[in-house]
């Protein structure tokens, strides 16, 4: 996580922006999310596929369900698959839902006002463009009050480059 944070940190430099006040921000006027959004459609509910998927620990889904590997992406099941498991292990957040642009996650309570930035910060290494159009402040102030977390997928594959 610290070697994409800095990554993310190094991009301030070439796009002008000021890591603490343009990135992270104040932490408030956050927002409540509690529903999934990767199955609506821009007129109203998408067509779902509900998968049993085997297994004991929910961060193998990308070994049955592998994500990417297509036009210009490298192959992210493995990078996919690490990741989901330190979001399980941090923040307790289960991959529930998944489409070909978003990840959600679902946690079982909001998280706590400490450690809100950190998994803000967390998902920003993973995924720098979020849904959510904000600050990580803002997104830090938005987790302490929401039990789904989402992350927009088509920016993943660039998490590394």
């Amino acid at each position: 996580m610290d070697y994409l944070l800095e990554h993310r940190k190094g991009r301030c430099d070439y796009t002008g922006e000021d890591w603490e006040e343009d990135v992270i921000g104040p932490i408030e006027d956050g927002r409540q999310i509690d529903s999934l959004s990767c199955i609506r459609g821009r007129k109203g509910t998408a067509p779902v596929i509900l998968a049993k998927i085997p297994g004991k620990v929910p961060w193998k889904i990308f070994a049955y369900l592998p994500l990417g590997s297509y036009k210009q992406c490298f192959d992210t099941t493995l990078w996919n698959m690490a990741m989901t498991k330190y979001f399980y292990k941090e923040y307790n957040a289960t991959l529930v839902a998944m489409s070909g642009d978003c990840l959600e996650f679902k946690v079982p309570e909001p998280i706590s006002k400490d450690k809100a930035l950190q998994a803000a910060l967390d998902m920003y290494a993973y995924c720098c463009d979020l849904d959510y159009d904000t600050t990580m402040g803002q997104l830090a102030d938005t987790l302490t009050k929401s039990t789904i977390w989402t992350l927009q997928w088509e920016y993943v594959y660039k998490a590394i480059d």
